[in-house]
């Protein structure tokens, strides 16, 4: 379990802005994530989250939304 919640908070943690840096976009996250990926990641479990990709930019969106929504 804590092998996959890694690769989710590592994708998270860059693409994200934080106080201390600014978000490295998901493109140049997904490239260093790739490189890093035996490692830093377990290689399959890493290329199951690259698949999944189109539903992880669905899930976003909805709760980049939902955020938004709240935050007004």
């Amino acid at each position: 379990f804590g092998r996959i919640v890694t690769i989710a908070d590592v994708f998270d943690a860059l693409i994200s802005k934080r106080a201390y840096k600014e978000s490295w976009g998901e493109e140049r996250s997904l490239e260093e994530m790739i490189k890093a990926k035996a490692a830093i990641f377990d290689p399959e479990l890493l290329d199951h989250f690259l698949l999944r990709l189109p539903l992880i930019r669905q899930i976003r969106e909805r709760y980049k939304e939902k955020d938004a929504a709240e935050a007004k």
